[in-house]
């Protein structure tokens, strides 16, 4: 007998109104929202390992000077929405 305690999954909306830049970076990347809520930032690397993760009000500037150069994928969100964007670091 094999049971499932889920009862519900809610999906997330898109996030809109979120930028990253300059995009390909050295290292810091900023973060502009147009909204000033409070967002999880996750920098996963092309492994799926989180490499960093954040809480933000707003906007801030991701310092990934400390990661090696390559795509990483930027994980925005909060209580209502996300969105997920890539970064180059050279």
């Amino acid at each position: 007998l094999i049971t499932d305690p889920t009862v519900g999954v809610r999906d997330l909306d898109e996030l809109t109104g979120v930028t990253l830049f300059p995009n390909p970076s050295n290292g810091l990347v900023r973060i502009n929202t147009e909204a000033f809520d409070v967002y999880t930032v996750e920098v996963i690397n092309t492994m799926g390992a989180t490499v960093q993760a954040t809480r933000i009000n707003g906007n801030a500037v991701l310092d990934l000077s400390n990661e090696a150069k390559g795509v990483y994928m930027v994980r925005i969100s909060n209580e209502k929405a996300a969105t997920v964007q890539r970064v180059t670091l050279y």
